[in-house]
Formats: structure tokens, sequence, C-alpha cells
């Protein structure tokens, strides 16, 4: 069994605020190896740190000035240690309009909701994608403020305005029906669905989190590896919640097929140890990954213009990463597959006795 280090940092920190129009997503890079980073890398980093009289590596104050001479040992450095970038991208606004679908499209809350079209994600992705795609800025924002006070008006006239919306646009007939069912309950019941208040496990951070441990799970489980320390870069508001978090999301993971189900887990034992939280100065895995981090989060290629080394440092970090969106392009690109093998496969009797038996597994579960 191949035993991993990782060592995770992260960009677009605005915490809970999620309308900085300067930051728009929060993006985390995790650096997997088979080596242990902060005790390989310290003969290359320690010429590079001398050479520029600092202490630790920060690519935001090198810029690429200071860092293109160095690109190409970074970019050897990842070879050479068969380093593997994993990105998540969390898409701040992304992350207000889901958990508005979330609050009055919950089936364990909302009687009008099935757990049949919430439960299983082939029913809930496209109901989601016509919500989210007829929520607007403001909305979102009005929401935003709403979930953390629990003004039951205000979100009245939310769900009244995405009613009108999704009303005036030409989308399927039966999930219009479903969509109104579903809010004709909540603008009628506000608070009843207003039972959670928001807190630190709502932020992008914890978003992207989750979304991390999923993907190392599904990583480690395919290449038949483990994670024998998995580092993350110091943190202060959200330290608490990522260790609590951790310790429940390193025994499962959740599927993500088309005919998965919420409630689904898959147990797992991927993680050796306990969640190690340092500062970039002690880690030189960490000092790599803010390099990493910054580069690939230039997404204009032309501000590489006189910068080769760098530029090829970008094209390659970007041709080896893994990467794991929370977006709304992600959840339109999963609902086109969804549609698309709808359209396109046959079911076989097999799977047809397969779809009953799913819905009787569901059914039991939650006491029909």
């Amino acid at each position: 069994m191949t035993k991993y280090f990782a060592y995770t940092d992260e960009a677009g920190n605005t915490g809970s605020n999620l309308f900085d129009q300067n930051q728009p997503t929060f993006i985390t890079c995790t650096l997997l190896s088979k080596y242990n980073l902060d005790v390989v890398l310290k003969p290359f980093i320690d010429p590079i740190l001398h050479d520029l009289n600092e202490n630790e590596l920060h690519a935001n104050k090198m810029g690429l000035t200071k860092i293109e001479p160095y690109a190409k040992k970074f970019k050897e450095l990842l070879s050479k240690f068969d380093i593997k970038p994993i990105f998540t991208v969390v898409d701040k606004l992304h992350v207000a309009k889901l958990k508005l679908f979330d609050t009055f499209f919950d089936s364990g809350l909302n009687p009008n909701v099935s757990n049949f079209h919430y439960g299983i994600r082939y029913m809930r992705l496209p109901l989601c994608s016509h919500i989210v795609s007829n929520i607007s800025l403001e909305m979102a924002k009005r929401f935003w403020n709403i979930y953390k006070n629990h003004d039951e008006n205000v979100f009245k006239e939310i769900l009244i305005e995405l009613k009108d919306n999704i009303n005036r646009k030409k989308i399927d007939q039966r999930a219009l029906e479903l969509l109104n069912h579903s809010l004709n309950f909540a603008i009628n019941n506000p608070l009843e669905l207003l039972n959670h208040q928001r807190d630190t496990k709502d932020a992008p951070n914890i978003v992207a989190f989750g979304l991390l441990l999923n993907g190392l799970h599904d990583f480690t489980t395919k290449t038949k590896g483990i994670i024998k320390e998995f580092v993350h870069d110091e943190q202060n508001e959200f330290a608490k919640t990522m260790k609590e978090l951790f310790n429940i999301l390193k025994s499962f993971s959740v599927p993500q097929d088309k005919f998965s189900y919420i409630g689904q887990i898959i147990k797992q034992n991927n993680f050796l140890k306990p969640l190690i939280i340092k500062s970039s100065h002690s880690s030189y895995g960490l000092q790599l990954v803010d390099v990493c981090l910054w580069i690939y989060n230039r997404s204009n290629l032309l501000i590489f213009e006189g910068y080769p080394k760098s530029l090829e440092l970008k094209k390659f970090i970007d041709s080896v990463s893994y990467i794991f969106n929370f977006t709304l392009d992600q959840l339109e690109n999963d609902v086109m597959e969804i549609l698309y093998d709808t359209a396109t496969t046959p079911l076989s009797k097999n799977e047809i006795s397969n779809a009953y038996s799913l819905i009787d597994e569901i059914n039991t579960k939650i006491g029909i």
C-alpha cells in the first residue's frame, strides 16, 4: 500500500463573506507525494531562500519577477518527487444559491418534497439547476443575510420572487410542477424551514475542505494508497471546525455517481493520523503548495509574457492536476451528463429491477 503525505493551503479566504467582487472564488491546493516534503525539499528550497534573503517562500510577495529564476527548479521538484497537485475550486456565490435551494427543497422539512426527488442525485440535480440559475445576486445576498438572523418575512419575499422567476422561464413542465409544489409550502411556512442558523460550517472554506476530503478518499481508494500525514496551513477562524469535520469525514466518503442518494456512504480508512495544522514557516511542503497555488490561480496567461519558465510551470501544473469544482458550471455539466445518459442509454431489465430495489431501499430507510 502506497503511503502519501498531503499538504494543503488556500487562497481567496473571505470567511463567511461570499460577495467580495475581488475574490469570487475560494481555492485550495493540495500536494500529494510518497515523500515527506518537509524533509526532502529542504536542500532544494534553503538555497532559494538564501538567494532571496527570506525565511520562507511567499509567492504573492515574490511575484513573477522573483519566481521566474526558480520556476524550472519548482517544476523539476514536482516531477522528481512525483507530486500530484489537487485543487478544489468553490464559487462563493454558488454556495449561497445552493444553500437557498437546500433550505426550501429538503424532504426532511418540506412535506411537499418527496425523498425520491430530493434524495437521489439523478433527480435532485436537474431541479437544483433550474433554481440556482434563477437566483439573482441580490436575492442571494438577501438570503445569506436572513439565513443568519431568521427574518421569515424577507425569506418569504425571496421565495415568491424565485417562484415568479421560474414560472416565466420555459422549463420542463414536470420539473416546474415539482418546484412550484415545494415553493408553495415554503412560502406559507417560511419559519419552519429556517431551522438552522448560519455558522462556520457554511463557509466556502468548509465546503472546499469536505470536497477535498472526498477527493482524497477517491484518489487513495483508486490507487490503493493511504494518507500517512495530512498537513494543513494554520487557520484561526476555521481550525476547530476543520478538525471536527476531519474527525467525521475521515471514516467515510460520499458517492458521486448519478444514482447515489443522500445518506449513502462508503466506509473508508484512508488516513493514518489526525489532521496536522502547521505554519508555512515550519513546512517546506506548504511553501511549495503556496507557489503552485499562486501560479495556478493566474488564469490570464498574458501576465506570463516575458516569464517563459513560469509559463511552463503553469502549463505543467495544469496538465498533471486533479480539480474538484463546486460551481454553477460544474452543476450544469453534471446535469447535461444525466440528461444525455437518459436520452441515449436504454435500460435493461436488470437495471429496471435494480431501480425498483433502490426505491425500496430508500423507502425502508425513511420508514415508508
